[in-house]
C-alpha cells in the first residue's frame, strides 16, 4: 500500500519507509513514487534537512534525515512518473 508523503507543498507516495526504532523519526530508507518533479522535490528537501510528513492509516508522522550521507537512486518509469529511493550510508563502525 502506498502512503501519502508531503513536504513544503509537494505531495507524492511513500512506497518504503524504515525509521530509527527509538524515535520513529530518523530515516534509514525512504522510497518515493509519483510525478518525477514531486519525487525529486521530496527527496531533495529531505537531504536539505526538511521534515517530511507521512500519512499512514489516518495518522501523520514527521520524519527527517538521520545523517549527511545517503545513497540515492531514481528510476524513470513510463510517462512522467518515477520511483526514487534513498538509503543511509553506514560504515563498518556504525551499528
Amino acid at each position: 500500500m502506498l502512503h501519502k508523503i508531503r513536504c513544503r507543498g509537494i505531495e507524492a507516495y511513500c512506497s518504503d519507509l524504515i525509521v530509527d526504532s527509538e524515535t520513529n523519526e530518523r530515516v534509514y530508507l525512504l522510497g518515493v513514487a509519483g510525478h518525477q518533479s514531486a519525487v525529486k522535490g521530496i527527496l531533495a528537501n529531505m537531504l536539505k534537512g526538511e521534515s517530511l510528513s507521512v500519512q499512514i492509516n489516518k495518522e501523520t508522522f514527521q520524519v527527517e534525515r538521520f545523517s549527511e550521507s545517503y545513497l540515492m537512486k531514481i528510476k524513470k518509469m513510463p510517462s512522467e512518473y518515477c520511483h526514487g529511493i534513498t538509503l543511509l550510508k553506514m560504515d563498518a563502525n556504525q551499528t
